[in-house]
Order: structure tokens, then sequence, then C-alpha cells
């Protein structure tokens, strides 16, 4: 088996370096293509060397680097493998050629020598992405594709080609935004066999080259590499990566900046093929070791390198040549055979296990403040205080120096990143707003591209404008925006300041109590789906809570607390009652194993919020019986109605005890309805 799988890798060299007209080699008949008790299969494929997975996860695309040659597209649900180019019907039908992006493009690719190797897909607007593939065969060029997601199987077109210069040997391809590309030079055709043994030794015998319309084909500069393979770019174009497979390494390379690009590498130890960016935020490097099929992840900051998969050849299937993260699995291609390889991510990453992890608890106190004190911003520091999951973090502020929120400073930023930028649940405080970027920036270079807001208090708002001019696009519920637009005047009567323009929400939604519970928002991003879910008036009128699926986590933002009491923010239309119905609708959404995020406090699950709600309908029923008894607020308070819940619920201040009892008292007698937001107390209350 090892000299077999030895001489797949030879094969693989021999091909990339051969002319273009040449095909694949010849690979012995496979095997059965039968599933096994760890390993499901694609079947039906001709070298599916490389794969990438349509937005949204329903679709897989591979090329087809051996027998007829074109592309595939595998719907993920029951694995239906169709040929999306060329059309079966009309070879010359699915072609729209741009030559303004491609002037130099002499037109379609012959389709009956269109063998197909590495592949990109560049995420577009509506469903619509352009999709760049190696094609090698007729001539040796990058395709470009435009890839419709909409209909409902996807549909490809053929809109453009830059042919690779002599002699490149073109592997793996990276689409750039404008219609350009980077490239790989893996072996130069027309080399003799002697050159591919060197290679294999480490010799550095190719390179990167960038393509544009205007510029045409350009070496990057300190690319050079035994057998320049897979490549990934970070989110701001400014890092590549690549694997080298002749030197069985990986390395980093700087993009676009002055002087000498800086390059690190690492060795992984086996012929390393494709890389492909991973959900956590890491890199996914496949390729081939001694007797079958290794994939590791890198981190891309500090190139560590982990490896998750190991798997012998055999069942048909060897030679691994890129994994891609598809649902809860790993799918996994090959340069040579019939099939794709399945197998389950939860298997063989123990590293998705154990999460969260807590790594800064909030303080439980007791905090005492002095008269007059303020906060000191300049002190307060951002931290990374838990992580959901490999590449969902949280953020919170230092404790005991915010008398607001002695706990933490500030309420709680969730942060999802990865190749897909940055999602931000709320911005923290408008003083921290740096300080929150810098937390972010340890963890991922990835620019902010979403913030959606839970509710209008500052600590969650505050820094709105901060990130929006980063380049975030804010959500939020409707009635949120008319807070921030025309927000209730101060408690000494003078108007509130109006907003700064970037701090408000452009994107909204609103809740509609026929189909709560149902999200008005859902992205795929980062390998997450992420639930924007309108929350009927609870902490205040406009209250989301954010899912995200995969985690199994939900930030459920401030109508439960376990510091301090409840707070109903009724001047922006919250209610007690509200808070109720929002705690029975989170035992719908969430299971038991589901991880609850509060804006304060520590996490919790559902369970948790039981005591919570049996609190809130007790508070309730004793505020109402004595005021139906004529008694005063001051005589409501002098009760001390909360007493038999002190000593269970830390942050309990004397402040906080009065708040929640006067909104109960206010609240049993009624409340005017939400305007925009917001309510006008009621006289006399």
């Amino acid at each position: 088996m090892k000299l077999m799988t030895l001489l797949a890798v030879v094969s693989s060299a021999i091909w990339s370096a051969a002319p273009a007209s040449a095909q694949p080699p010849p690979q012995p008949p496979p095997g059965p293509c039968v599933d096994t008790a760890d390993t499901r299969f694609v079947c039906g494929q001709q070298g599916p060397e490389d794969l990438v997975v349509v937005p949204g996860g329903a679709w897989v695309i591979t090329g087809v680097f051996g027998g007829t040659g074109g592309i595939n597209v595998i719907r993920v649900s029951d694995r239906t493998s169709i040929k999306a180019y060329p059309a079966a019907s009309d070879p010359g039908k699915n072609v729209k050629f741009d030559r303004k992006a491609y002037p130099a493009c002499p037109g379609p690719p012959d389709s009956s020598k269109f063998t197909t190797h590495g592949l990109s897909l560049l995420p577009g607007r509506n469903n619509v992405h352009r999709l760049f593939v190696v094609g090698h065969g007729g001539r040796e060029a990058i395709e470009v594709f435009e890839l419709d997601a909409r209909p409902a199987t996807p549909a490809l077109t053929w809109i453009g080609c830059a042919v690779a210069v002599d002699p490149v040997g073109l592997n793996s391809v990276r689409g750039l935004p404008d219609g350009g590309f980077i490239a790989s030079n893996f072996l130069p055709r027309g080399v003799p066999p002697a050159a591919t043994q060197r290679m294999m030794a480490g010799e550095k015998n190719g390179e990167l080259w960038e393509w544009h319309a205007r510029s045409g084909w350009q070496k990057v500069p300190g690319s050079e590499a035994a057998g320049a393979n897979g490549l990934e770019m970070s989110a701001d174009g400014k890092t590549l990566y690549v694997a080298a497979w002749g030197s069985q390494s990986f390395f980093r390379l700087s993009r676009g900046a002055k002087g000498s690009p800086e390059r690190n590498e690492v060795p992984l130890g086996f012929r390393v093929d494709n890389i492909r960016w991973a959900r956590d935020g890491s890199i996914l490097a496949a390729g081939q070791g001694a007797n079958g099929t290794v994939v590791v992840r890198v981190d891309p900051k500090t190139l560590e390198v982990r490896e998750i998969l190991r798997r012998p050849a055999g069942s048909g299937f060897g030679a691994g040549t890129v994994a891609v993260e598809v649902g809860d699995d790993y799918w996994i291609g090959s340069f040579a055979g019939d099939r794709i390889a399945i197998v389950s991510a939860a298997k063989k990453s123990a590293a998705q296990n154990g999460f969260p992890v807590e790594l800064v608890p909030p303080a439980k106190g007791p905090f005492n403040f002095p008269a007059g004190y303020q906060t000191p911003w300049d002190k307060i520091q951002i931290l990374v205080t838990s992580k959901m999951s490999p590449n969902l973090f949280v953020l919170h502020g230092s404790d005991a120096l915010d008398q607001a929120h002695p706990d933490a400073s500030g309420g709680r930023v969730m942060v999802l990143f990865g190749p897909d930028g940055v999602l931000m649940v709320d911005t923290q405080n408008r003083q921290v707003a740096e300080k929150t970027l810098q937390a972010i920036r340890s963890f991922t270079d990835a620019p902010i591209k979403v913030v959606v807001n839970t509710h209008i208090h500052s600590d969650h708002t505050g820094a709105n404008a901060f990130f929006a001019k980063q380049g975030a696009l804010i959500f939020a519920q409707d009635n949120l925006r008319a807070e921030m637009l025309r927000p209730p005047a101060r408690a000494n009567g003078q108007p509130a300041p109006a907003p700064e323009p970037a701090a408000v929400p452009v994107s909204t939604y609103a809740y509609n109590a026929a189909t709560r519970g149902q999200p008005a928002v859902t992205l795929s991003m980062n390998g997450e789906t992420v639930d924007f879910i309108p929350m009927m008036p609870s902490h205040t009128a406009g209250d989301t809570i954010v899912r995200f699926r995969n985690a199994n986590v939900i930030y459920i933002e401030d109508f439960y607390r376990n510091f301090g009491y409840p707070f109903a923010d009724q001047a922006n239309g919250g209610t007690i009652r509200g808070m109720l119905d929002a705690v029975d609708l989170i035992e719908t959404l969430a299971g038991p194993d589901t991880t609850l995020v509060p804006g304060h406090g520590t996490l919790v699950k559902k369970q948790d919020l039981l005591p919570y709600r049996a609190m809130l309908v007790d508070v309730m029923a004793k505020v109402k019986r004595l005021r139906d008894q004529g008694k005063s607020l001051q005589e409501v308070l002098a009760a001390n109605l909360t007493a038999p819940y002190d000593k269970t619920t830390l942050g309990d201040t004397q402040q906080s005890k009065d708040r929640f009892i006067t909104e109960v008292y206010d609240e049993v007698k009624g409340l005017p309805p939400v305007v925009d937001g917001k309510r006008t107390p009621n006289p006399g209350n």
C-alpha cells in the first residue's frame, strides 16, 4: 500500500508537469462505492481533486480532474451529483463572455478537453457568486464562471479566462474582488522527470502568479516554493497562505507591503495539497502521508499545527487532496478515483468538544463605591471572558470599577469571526470602543462586517458609531431604531441628546406576535448559522436575542439577569410581564444543553431561568395584592418583598430592589401603550 500511494502521488506531480493536451494518468479500477462504518461516499466522481462549499451549505462544487472533465455540483442532502458545466444538452449554452473583464481570452474552453483542477469561490450578492477554475486539457488557463445559486440547482455560466504564460503549470487559484486572481505554478510544463524528483526533494521550482486585466501575469515576490500548491488569502488581502507540496511545508507571505515581503514557514511532514479556511478561523490543510490522507489545522497567527484526521488508504479511496467543512462532516476530495469521502468531524476533532470555556468569570462582590464616585474608563480593560466555540468568543469589561455594572463593566459583546469577517452582538460602552476593537484584534484580523443590537442601552450600543466607521452594517429591531432617534426625556425632564447618525441601525425588522420565536434575519457566516430573533417588549420594546445554531448558544440580553434584580425599562417600552413571556419563549427555543448568555451575570442553562420566573410571578402577585389594598409605593417598598430572594441574588443593592418593586407597582395598575418604542408614564403612578 505504501508503494501504491507513493506511485499515485508521483503520478499526480507528473500529470501537473504534462503538456496541456494531456489527460490524467490511468488509475486502477476502483472497488465498489459502498459506505463503511466510519466513512460515507459521494460516488460517481472522476478525480474530484478540489472542493468548494456554496454559501448556505446546501451544495458543494467539485472539479473533474479525470475522465470527461467539467464541473459538478453536489446536493449535500442526498449526495446527488449533477454536471453543471458543460451543459449536457448544449455544451455552448452556458456562456456569457465578459470581454471587458477578460480582454485577452480567446473564448470558451474546448468542452471535450476540459479537465478541472483547483477551485476558488468568491461570494457575491443575491446568491450570485464567481467561481475561478484551473483548467487543463485544450489549454492551460484560469477559467472564470458566474455561479447562480438561486435556482433549485445552481447554474454555471462561463464568463472569461486568462491563458497561462509558458511554461507555467497551474495548480490552485484564489479569486480577487476585481475579477483577477492569484494562482500557483506547481511544476512548469514540459520539464523532464528528473525535475519532478528534485522538486519532491525540496528544490524550489515554482511560485505564485497574480493576474489582473490591465497588468496581466506577474510573479508574486517572495513566493518561490517547491511544488507551490494550495493557497488562501486573509480577509484584508494582506497575507497569503501557501502549501508547498515538494518541501512538505506551509508558509505565510505578506502581500502588497512596501519593501521585501515577510515570509514564515513551518514543516508539516506530509505532501500538503489544497488548503481551505475553516469555521474557527484556522486553515484546513489536506494532503498525502506515507499511508494515506492527512488533514491538519494551521493557526494563521501562530502557525501552530494540529492534526485532526489521518485516514489510511482503502475502501476505494486514497491520495486525499482537500478537506472542507460541510455541516458536521469533513468532505475529502482526491485527485484520483471515483469518490469523495465524508468523515464525521465530531468523531475526529476533540477540540470541538469542551465548550463553553469560561476564562474570566464575573465577580461576585460585594462592592462599595464612595459618594460621588466616577467610573475610571481609562482603567477598564476589555477581556475575552468566554469561548463558546473555536470562533465564537465573549468579551466583557473589568470588574469592580463600573458602578453601574460592578461584576463586569458594560454589557457582554459576542464576536463570531472567520474568513467571512466579524459579526458582533452589541458594541459595549462608547468610552471603551478602542479597547473593544483591540480585544477583537487579539484573535482575528478579519474586517468588522455586521453588528446586531440586542437593546437600546448605552452599555450595549454606545460604540455603534465607532464600529459602523470600521465598516459594520448595524441590525436591530425597528423599535430600537425609533428609541435611538427619539429617546425619552431624561429624569430631570431635559431632552436626551440626538444620537450620532452612524450609530443608528440601518437594517431593521419588527416583532410579530403571530410568528414569535421565528428569526427575522438569518445569516450563514464563518460556518455558523446566526438567527436574529425579535422579542416581545420585555427588557425594552426593541429587544432581540441572537441564536448561534451550530455552537448551541443564545445571547438572551437583559430580560434575564442573575446579578441584581430585574430591570424592565418602562420608559423604553419594557414590561415585567414581557420578561415572563421572554422566559417562556426561551423554554421552547433552547435545548437542555443550550448555553444562554445574558448581558450581565453568569452563563446559564434554561433550567436556571425557572427560579427567576417564579420570583417574578411571586413578587408581582404580592405587589398587586398590596396595591389593591390601597398601599402607597412607599408602603410597598417598606414591605421588603424581595427578602426571600436576597441571599441568592448577587448584587442585591437597595437601589436594584427599589427599582424592581417600583416597576412592578407601576405595571400592576396598567401601563400606556408603546409608541415608537417608548412610553409616557401614567399620571398619578
